[in-house]
């Protein structure tokens, strides 16, 4: 069983007055609790940032307590998230051009990368545990067309880098892979939008990096 305490810390950059909406970040999934008003740049915002976390894993490689590949390994771990998106205005602003309500055609993109360090709370396995930093990143774009209206669309694309240990401490035998997800729907609001119906369709493709059975 893992036990994992997070200690998170985000900067961001014109977040003052701080609204609730949050940067594209793998530990913070909900850009409401992490993203203030952001810079204006023209019609956009653009929204830097960077968090960070600690924390510790107390079975890094995934294995059983009498494992036959080696022994449970915990290990500290640090990670640092820069980010950045870039956006059409947020409601702020967007009151104060178009009262009416939000502009006809939204979209955000966004982009982040997170440096991984680990250190081995036991030091005869500093080696092992050390060589498994590394460098996990994605990016997504979003559009969504009349947010507001009665009849709505949205489409998505979303790509993602992330680097996972199998039960082997050699990182060629990792379960990294690189995911694409894309996908689109409508939305129908009826009654003003007390209420809404969505119908649509993704795509999801993960592509595994390396195969850890290629010997066997």
């Amino acid at each position: 069983m893992k036990f994992r305490l997070t200690l998170a810390a985000t900067l961001v950059l014109g977040a003052l007055p701080l609204k609730a909406h949050a940067q594209m970040q793998p530990w913070l999934a909900d850009r409401r609790y992490g993203e203030g008003i952001g810079v204006r740049v023209g019609n956009l915002e653009l929204h830097p940032g960077i968090s960070g976390e600690v924390g510790y894993d107390s079975n890094y490689f995934l294995r059983a307590k009498d494992d036959a590949i080696g022994p449970v390994i915990s290990a500290y771990r640090l990670r640092v998230t820069p980010s950045i998106s870039l956006a059409t205005l947020g409601q702020e602003r967007q009151l104060g051009i178009s009262p009416a309500g939000p502009a006809p055609l939204q979209f955000r993109a966004g982009a982040y990368a997170s440096y991984n360090e680990l250190i081995a709370a036991d030091s005869r396995y500093s080696t092992q545990v050390s060589d498994q930093r590394h460098l996990d990143a994605g990016g997504d774009l979003n559009l969504n067309v009349f947010p507001a209206g009665r009849v709505g669309a949205d489409a998505y694309l979303n790509a993602i880098h992330v680097v996972q240990p199998s039960n082997d401490t050699d990182t060629e035998n990792a379960f990294d892979r690189d995911s694409l997800r894309v996908g689109a729907g409508a939305t129908w609001r009826p009654g003003g939008g007390l209420f809404s119906w969505r119908l649509g369709y993704e795509l999801l493709y993960s592509f595994f990096e390396d195969d850890p059975y290629k010997d066997l």
